[in-house]
């Protein structure tokens, strides 16, 4: 390890802040500029935490190709950390299987897991980790990290440890800018209580002295030292690469990407090629892919990679790969590239990755496509990648995915219509309602030529669908909008007509035409019964036109049979004992209502959907009910919350954008959820709303489908309540 020049109050101030001594963890976020010397620090402290028995695990994002990729911090930390203490991994996978989606070597056999799955499994795997050893995560770069990394990162600095886990964040003060996505950010990370914040100013003139004396083979001269120390201005990685620019007989002008580009200058040809290749693709590129873009033989690439490893412009790694020694030093080499240049270098790299895609990953196959003008190719793989991302949680990711590929297609191209309900399923999983309605509307005011009715219909009734959850004025109203499906819908058994029926029933419903919904209903089950398709959304439609002719009686057995026909761990159950627990506190049976609270609160606990708005309301009700009955210990055992608030998330809001409690829900209006409760829907045929706030657990697809969208009090349970004892609704 190189010798720590002129940072030692930084480093007393790091290993105090995280206890490396006396353990106790705790969350610093450090910035610098470029070079300043961030990675260099934070591998004095990692070596000082080792020597005092801890773990440590660094994670690092990456630009270019890295940043398209979920997670991609967090599958190198728990990687490293599979190898660090398996046994940990292991009895966490056993109890949080999500936790395989970032293990390469499992991922076939995790299956889809939702971003709040993701991050307890996250949390729970560091925890874990630290019963051993305390441990310290570095996590590197953050501002390149992606968007589902972000939030992770915020979860973890906002919830913390109850043990002595160490999280520090590195980022790059000086490549942000008011749009930057790390800017908003940064804004949380800065409220958070208890995190750090550490800033590395450039170093004093007696350090870069030193290090230029330290830099070069010669002795430069106490001019020559004295030129180089006021040109670097403090930066210790600048000052190196002008104290080596000058032993090699460069002159001491320009600024840094001169310098820089001076060192690939200097390469041989073949040398120069190896580089210009690897700077196109990031900063890091394995053997393998190397081999298939150069046009060397083995003899010749070995000597080109000996020669640029010897002259410092890149290192080895292990697995076979080659990394640029600073990132600076690809961001120069690109810089510098001719557009014709970019152009085939990145045909290149689509052509390989196409080739065989065991090379990379699908979004770097969409990069360098739609680099290379191949926009087929370019779409194909980023709806590749999106779904990849949705696989490990990250459906922010994939939003941006399915954006791009919408982006490259022309607007007359039939498959924007599947592009954009894909992208919409993504915005809502990610949480972004109002993204998710705007994709779909966008579409359906702007249709391609050759788009079919039975499409179209589906885009009306997954957008009618959507817009019960956020409060948006549109020329069409949803009701609208699934009547117009309604007309569009292919007849007969099909069920896309299945689809649109149950969503214009829902419609019905919120407009309280009951005879209307109800008479639909009928056909829809029908309909249903044919295809062989589950009647919980139907029937979870339909319980409210029971209820509204207060039919106790028959509610309380089709609630039974809802039960009954429900799986155990269906997110959907959580609803349906809310339900029933509303019907028997209407009849005044406080504690048969209490138990169907309970039983909903305990289920969502265990799938991890607790902050969803009816197992909340569950725990919330549940309480109030307690309350009432006069079980005082009761009550304030079902109102003491445990768990750490929501994260905060920069902006807009207080909660990361994953929680369907967060941002996004924040913006649906009192109307809005005024019209959702009066009316008791679901969200079919849409992600739901049952997410946890560490973060969501919202799926477009999958699990959670069926959860509620709605508020649970409905105005009707709440005025007829009365009558048994006055419960207080929560909306």
């Amino acid at each position: 390890m190189r010798e720590l020049v002129g940072r030692d109050a930084d480093l007393a101030r790091l290993v105090e802040i995280l206890g490396l001594d006396a353990p106790r963890g705790g969350g610093v976020v450090v910035s610098g500029d470029a070079g300043i010397g961030k990675s260099s620090l934070l591998a004095r402290v990692s070596a000082d935490a080792e020597e005092a028995g801890w773990t440590v695990a660094w994670g690092h994002c990456v630009g270019q190709s890295g940043s398209g990729v979920a997670h991609l911090p967090f599958t190198e930390l728990v990687s490293r950390l599979e190898v660090l203490d398996p046994e940990a991994v292991e009895q966490v996978v056993a109890t949080r299987p999500a936790l395989a989606v970032l293990l390469p070597g499992r991922r076939d056999t995790a299956g889809a897991s939702s971003p709040g799955q993701v991050a307890e499994a996250v949390h729970a795997l560091l925890t874990v980790v630290d019963e051993r050893s305390p441990l310290l995560v570095v996590l590197e770069d953050a501002h390149w990290a992606d968007p589902s990394s972000r939030d992770l990162m915020t979860l973890l600095l906002t919830r913390g440890f109850s043990s002595a886990v160490a999280l520090v964040v590195t980022y790059r003060s000086d490549d942000l800018h008011r749009r930057h996505p790390l800017h908003e950010t940064l804004a949380v990370w800065a409220r958070i209580a208890g995190v750090e914040h550490v800033d590395l100013k450039p170093l004093d003139d007696a350090a870069i002295r030193d290090i230029v004396a330290t830099a070069g083979s010669l002795d430069l001269g106490a001019r020559t030292t004295q030129e180089i120390t006021r040109r670097a201005e403090g930066n210790p990685f600048f000052a190196e690469e002008l104290a080596a620019s000058t032993v090699s007989g460069q002159p001491i002008s320009g600024g840094l990407s001169r310098v820089l580009w001076a060192r690939v200058e200097q390469l041989s040809a073949p040398a120069q090629e190896v580089v210009r290749t690897m700077a196109v693709g990031g900063r890091t590129i394995s053997h393998d892919l190397l081999v298939r873009l150069v046009d060397l033989d083995e003899a010749e690439l070995e000597a080109a990679i000996a020669e640029a490893v010897e002259r410092h412009v890149i290192e080895t790694r292990w697995p076979p790969a080659y990394a640029f020694r600073h990132a600076l030093l690809a961001e120069t080499t690109t810089a510098d590239l001719l557009p014709g240049q970019r152009i085939r270098l990145h045909r290149a790299y689509a052509g390989a990755l196409a080739a065989d895609p065991g090379l990379g990953s699908p979004a770097e196959l969409a990069r360098h496509a739609a680099a290379s003008g191949d926009l087929v190719t370019a779409v194909r793989a980023a709806r590749e990648a999106a779904r990849a991302d949705l696989a490990v949680g990250g459906p922010a990711n994939a939003l941006q995915h399915f954006e791009d590929a919408l982006g490259w297609l022309p607007e007359e191209a039939p498959e924007r219509d599947e592009v954009s309900l894909e992208a919409s399923d993504a915005a809502l999983t990610a949480g972004d309602i109002v993204r998710s309605v705007q994709l779909l509307r966008d579409r359906i005011e702007h249709p391609g030529p050759d788009q079919s009715p039975t499409v179209r219909a589906r885009l009306l009734a997954t957008c009618a669908n959507r817009c019960r959850l956020v409060d948006l004025a549109f020329a069409q109203s949803p009701l609208d909008m699934t009547t117009e499906a309604m007309a569009l819908a292919p007849q007969g058994d099909d069920a896309d007509r299945l689809f649109v029926m149950t969503a214009h029933m829902q419609q019905l419903v919120d407009t309280r035409q009951y005879p209307e919904a109800a008479a639909l209903g009928e056909e829809a089950t029908g309909l249903a019964e044919r295809l062989g398709t589950p009647l919980t959304e139907i029937r979870t439609v339909m319980s409210r036109v029971i209820e509204v002719h207060d039919d106790l009686d028959a509610l309380e057995r089709h609630i039974e049979g809802l039960l009954a026909d429900l799986g155990d761990r269906d997110p959907l159950r959580v609803r349906i004992h809310h339900q029933a627990a509303t019907m028997h506190h209407r009849r005044g049976h406080l504690e048969q209502s209490l138990e169907s609270y309970d039983r909903g609160a305990a289920l969502a606990a265990e799938l991890h959907i607790d902050w969803a708005p009816f197992a909340l309301e569950s725990r919330l009700i549940g309480g109030l009910t307690a309350y009432e009955i006069g079980d005082w210990d009761g009550a304030v055992r079902r109102l003491h919350v445990t768990d750490p608030p929501c994260p905060s998330r920069g902006g807009r809001s207080s909660t990361p954008r994953s929680c369907r409690c967060g941002p996004r829900a924040a913006r649906t209006s009192p109307r809005a959820r005024s019209r959702r409760c009066a009316s008791g829907g679901t969200s079919t045929g849409s992600a739901s709303s049952s997410s946890s706030c560490r973060p969501s657990s919202t799926t477009a697809t999958g699990v959670n489908s069926r959860a509620p969208s709605t508020s649970p009090r409905t105005p009707s349970t709440t005025s007829s309540a009365r009558g048994a004892g006055s419960t207080p609704s929560c909306d």
